[in-house]
């Protein structure tokens, strides 16, 4: 009986769910420099491309290579792979290969029965159309440029849009491909990591990872960092996946909106050279319970809150910032814009592109810090967009 006893309780523990690993931060203490130093000029002197290749030519043709798109930056805590060979219902062929090999994050592809790990994950976004330009101001931005409608991440569902427009075989044309350059040598690895940081667009899709990048990236590698969209969940205890990223980090102690809001400030702290910011707002509607019993002045007046600590840290903090963007839920924004111009959601937008935003110019007496003396803003206002569609277009029947 004993031994049916011990049995029992080792296989009690055993399913019990364990611990999540720590983050795979960069060491405090490093055996040697992550970052090269500059080489000296023996080191290429019998590289025709570096001697005789002008360095502004050769910088182009790096930033045609893999710079001056939108990148995804990502990290998940999963599942190790089943180790199968089958290509059956549970085999890794069992599932048609989607964008980035993103597939394999499908949870039928995964053994639950082992401890979940961390798992880097990033590659080019392919939501808009190869010649669209992410630099036009609004209306460039249309309904698919949103952040929260990306759907480069989702293991399952549709298949990522223009993914096939673009030149090249899947899923090789859907990743960045700069790592064969970086490590060719000391010279191209200074080069080509300045391309990669400094011209790109980042997609971070948790403010949990935002919040954790100085313990994951150097500091050289964050000052390189100019532009950014970002999705920021307003309720952690929601069931989106800023939760699933968050499970037993840090972050979990943060589930009232005031607190998301106060972490805002991680923004600058993690990005001080900050140029451009897609700052897009999510979990509106399990931010406040119930939300159908908050009136239109009362939502409102929610919203203008989260809109003053924006002012406050574009204010305040971002002073390299040149261009703000911020989506709102449909739930927010619908209030924002018939309280502000009384005017209803363009819900045909989708056959018109015909850009839902609205402009805000930045009130210095409406808040209650101003700038420090000497620092200058480069900008007056910013774009608040409409962000995540939480419904669809309501439907109107006639009374019989």
């Amino acid at each position: 009986m004993e031994r049916i006893r011990e049995r029992l309780r080792k296989l009690k523990h055993s399913r019990e769910p364990l611990p999540p690993p720590p983050l795979p931060c960069l060491p405090d203490e490093r055996p040697r420099p992550l970052t090269a130093a500059p080489c000296a000029p023996a080191a290429t002197a019998n590289s025709l491309f570096f001697q005789r290749v002008p360095p502004e030519i050769r910088r182009r043709i790096l930033v045609e290579a893999f710079g001056e798109r939108t990148l995804h930056l990502d990290v998940r805590l999963e599942h190790p792979l089943r180790k199968t060979r089958a290509s059956g219902k549970n085999g890794i062929n069992s599932r048609a290969p989607r964008h980035a090999n993103v597939q394999l994050f499908h949870r039928d592809l995964r053994d639950s029965k082992q401890p979940r790990e961390w798992t880097w994950w990033s590659s080019v976004c392919h939501r808009t159309f190869p010649s669209w330009n992410y630099y036009l101001p609004p209306p460039g931005c249309g309904l698919f440029e949103d952040p929260a409608n990306d759907t480069c991440r989702r293991a399952s569902g549709g298949a990522v849009h223009y993914c096939e427009s673009y030149p090249g075989t899947m899923p090789s044309k859907c990743f960045i491909g700069a790592l064969p350059w970086l490590l060719a040598c000391r010279q191209a690895y200074i080069e080509g990591i300045d391309v990669l940081y400094a011209t790109n667009r980042l997609h971070i899709a948790h403010a949990g990872i935002l919040i954790n990048l100085p313990r994951l990236l150097t500091p050289g590698r964050l000052h390189m960092i100019r532009d950014v969209e970002l999705l920021w969940s307003l309720c952690l205890s929601s069931s989106g996946a800023d939760r699933e990223w968050t499970t037993g980090v840090e972050e979990d102690q943060f589930r009232d909106v005031n607190d998301r809001l106060v972490m805002l400030s991680h923004i600058p702290r993690a990005l001080p050279n900050l140029q451009y910011l897609h700052l897009s707002l999510t979990d509106a509607k399990w931010a406040w319970e119930p939300m159908p019993d908050l009136c239109g002045q009362e939502l409102y007046d929610a919203t203008e809150m989260i809109i003053r600590s924006i002012d406050t840290m574009v204010l305040m903090q971002l002073a390299q910032l040149r261009e703000c963007r911020i989506s709102l839920p449909t739930t927010l924004y619908m209030t924002r814009k018939q309280m502000e111009k009384n005017e209803d959601i363009i819900w045909a937008r989708k056959a018109t592109n015909e850009l839902e935003a609205l402009w805000r110019t930045i009130d210095l007496t409406a808040t209650s810090t101003q700038p420090p003396a000497g620092r200058r803003n480069n900008i007056e206002g910013y774009w608040i967009l409409h962000g995540e569609q939480e419904m669809e277009k309501p439907v109107i029947t006639e009374a019989w």
